[in-house]
């Protein structure tokens, strides 16, 4: 089962993403003081805090506003090759969220995202 779903697309240099399924297990709430970090990179890392945001270096997930799970978020690059590395840094932070091995490949993880172009 997928911890966090998100639905992901790209117009121009405009990246967009909307957060269809999350685990409450990932949710920040009333004293987890700056937050929960599910997922930490070299570049990139995904919090659960207020509510959904996307910026160059992190990505805002479901957090202590709940009135506001359901709003998208855009993150404007400086062009399409910085948008196109945007959503790469998503897909790797979704994949090692949902790290679940499959029956087929155990060395395989499932990435629940779908990527618009």
């Amino acid at each position: 089962m997928a911890k966090l779903k998100l639905l992901v697309g790209r117009w121009g240099h405009t990246v967009l993403c909307h957060v269809l399924e999350q685990d409450e297990s990932l949710r920040a709430v009333v004293g987890d003081g700056d937050g929960k970090h599910p997922y930490q990179g070299p570049d990139f890392r995904v919090v659960s805090a207020g509510q959904p945001e996307l910026h160059s270096e992190v990505l805002y997930i479901r957090g202590r506003n709940e009135a506001r799970d359901s709003i998208q978020c855009f993150c404007n690059c400086e062009d399409e090759v910085q948008a196109k590395q945007l959503i790469a840094k998503i897909k790797t932070a979704v994949a090692a969220i949902n790290a679940e091995p499959l029956v087929a490949d155990i060395n395989e993880h499932t990435v629940h995202l779908e990527v618009i172009e």
